[in-house]
């Protein structure tokens, strides 16, 4: 098992279509007619939880403001209900990457390292991470011990997570870029269409796949009826020494 913050990009570019393996789309793709990029990754992410029981999971969404959903926690029933609840409307126009990824790590604060440790960000990556704020990633996930793993959802627009011939570099590869040269667990997965994203979150589900000890608060037991017991045990004794009490 493994102790899991999803932390799902909830900007407009979510709401577009797979590059490639998305049937029936047309060219200018209209709301409502296709499953988005960011439909078909909550489906696959509500799966991949279900097949881990054993896992704590917390959910973290981000546009132009990071939106804490859930804290970790084992309980399955919370965890479907919170990757449901972002299915149905539509995101926002921006992008903060950083502040997402920054409060999203804040969720293994004050929480006993318990296993192993991760954050599942699924994003298309269109965004500018400043020095300081690359600074505090790092030290958050070196300080936290979190291996950071990018399912990377690629525009339309976009040209990849790798650098072209021309010399130009897009926001998503600088990202890519800093990420990789933290020296610290890191590995993307780029998901051009929904196939690509399920082998993806299954190599993940294969990786973390470790001994997690947790805690849990047991329903209390009702003692009601043994106490009971020894009271009625203990009046048949009164009543019985009544009975045989002698009067001098």
């Amino acid at each position: 098992g493994a102790q899991v913050v999803m932390l799902i990009d909830s900007s407009g570019s979510m709401d577009r279509p797979y590059v490639t393996g998305n049937r029936g789309t047309s060219r200018a793709a209209v709301w409502g007619t296709y499953r988005s990029k960011g439909q078909i990754a909550r489906e696959l992410l509500a799966e991949y939880a279900a097949r881990r029981p054993r896992d704590m999971n917390a959910l973290f969404m981000f546009s132009s403001h990071p939106i804490p959903v859930l804290p970790l926690t084992d309980k399955p029933a919370a965890i479907q209900a919170a990757i449901e609840a972002g299915t149905y409307e539509r995101g926002l126009a921006s992008t903060d990457l950083g502040a997402g990824l920054i409060q999203a790590l804040e969720f293994f604060k004050d929480q006993p390292f318990s296993g192993s440790r991760i954050v599942l960000l699924v994003s298309d990556g269109s965004a500018v991470l400043t020095i300081p704020v690359q600074d505090h990633i790092r030290n958050l996930l070196e300080k936290y011990r979190v291996t950071l793993y990018w399912l990377y959802m690629r525009d339309q627009h976009s040209p990849g997570l790798q650098p072209g011939r021309n010399g130009e570099i897009a926001p998503e590869q600088q990202v890519h870029a800093f990420f990789s040269s933290m020296g610290l667990p890191y590995r993307a997965y780029p998901a051009e269409d929904p196939t690509a994203l399920k082998r993806a979150i299954a190599e993940v589900d294969r990786l973390q796949n470790l001994p997690i000890r947790y805690s849990d608060v047991l329903p209390r037991v009702d003692l009601s009826g043994g106490c009971y017991l020894v009271a009625l045990v203990a009046l048949a004794l009164t009543l019985g020494a009544r009975v045989v009490e002698v009067e001098l």
